[in-house]
């Protein structure tokens, strides 16, 4: 039988997070920017396949979305 560890089956993949450390509204300009279909994403802390609407990712990303959707507003008018 093979046994290996989290680590070891890890080290062959580098996780890179480049807007890790970045304001939430930088990284939503930038996702505007590179049109980034932010409405596809899933970030609830509920276990289930919808937004349970109540957490702090779902609110975060609401604001988010929201933001999103003024830039767009804003470069349409």
């Amino acid at each position: 039988m093979i046994v290996i560890t989290f680590q070891q089956s890890m080290a062959k993949y580098e996780l890179i997070a480049p807007f890790a450390e970045q304001p939430r509204q930088k990284v939503i300009k930038e996702a505007y920017k590179l049109q980034v279909p932010i409405t596809w994403t899933f970030s609830c802390n509920a276990i289930g396949s919808n937004h349970c609407l109540l957490c702090r990712s779902c609110y975060e990303r609401e604001e988010a979305l929201k933001l999103y959707e003024k830039l767009s507003q804003e470069e349409s008018s």
